[in-house]
């Protein structure tokens, strides 16, 4: 593996850590609960939370965040699904969003591979989870040779249930109240000054909402961290 190679296997844990049990003591330990049959203790001196901030609730933090760390950000919900096709189809072609609605209410296309990376969001992605995989790829190629007008079949599929993620628990970010959106807090700062920062898509100062903005963020709080050292 590319990330153990070169970080060290013996850094990296991919197991899954149960994060609604974890404890973050600063300065001390970040500890799990082991009633999750994963006992796991670091000791450590700064602890780079990379999540959401509509996880804080979930974690329990000794002695606890002030209230004005929470911010009653909204998660939403949302499947992502990717439809690998021997062609681009889709190009150059009229297409008539009114005929077909849904499963997916966002349609990307994608170059390498060729592909339809679809969302299916809100609702809709409440509806689907519930629903055999089968039947959503099923609906999914229909409502493509509507809008279309194919009877390309896709390759392959991959279909990612965010809300089914611990780790996320819905979508590929959440969503700013109005209010909060400009209240919160400075997104340049560290959650707890000099212990605990928060590296989110959701705490980017660019692309928020997008892998960039994730990464961005969390290059911006190591490089923080590396220099209170």
């Amino acid at each position: 593996d590319p990330v153990k190679f070169s970080i060290g296997s013996d850094r990296i844990r991919w197991d899954p850590v149960g994060s609604e049990y974890g404890i973050v003591r600063p300065g001390d330990t970040l500890g799990l609960d082991p009633s999750k049959q994963i006992h796991l203790e670091i000791q450590c001196r700064r602890v780079l939370l990379a999540f959401s901030p509509s996880l804080l609730s979930t974690i329990d933090f000794c002695p606890s965040l002030s209230t004005n760390n929470y911010c009653s950000m909204t998660m939403g919900q949302c499947i992502k699904t990717i439809f690998i096709y021997s062609k681009p189809f889709w190009r150059n072609i009229l297409v008539d969003q009114t005929d077909k609605q849904g499963p997916c209410s966002n349609i990307f296309e994608s170059n390498y591979p060729i592909a339809l990376i679809g969302l299916v969001l809100g609702e809709r992605a409440s509806y689907w989870c519930k629903r055999d995989q089968n039947e959503l790829i099923e609906s999914i190629i229909e409502q493509y040779s509507v809008l279309y007008n194919t009877n390309e079949k896709p390759l392959q599929t991959f279909v990612q249930y965010w809300p089914k993620e611990s780790l996320s628990k819905g979508c590929y970010a959440a969503v700013y109240p109005a209010s909060p959106c400009s209240t919160w807090r400075n997104r340049t700062k560290a959650l707890v000054d000099g212990r605990i920062w928060l590296a989110s898509t959701e705490m980017a100062l660019e692309w928020i909402g997008y892998i960039e903005g994730a990464i961005e963020a969390g290059e911006r709080f190591a490089e923080e961290i590396h220099r209170t050292f």
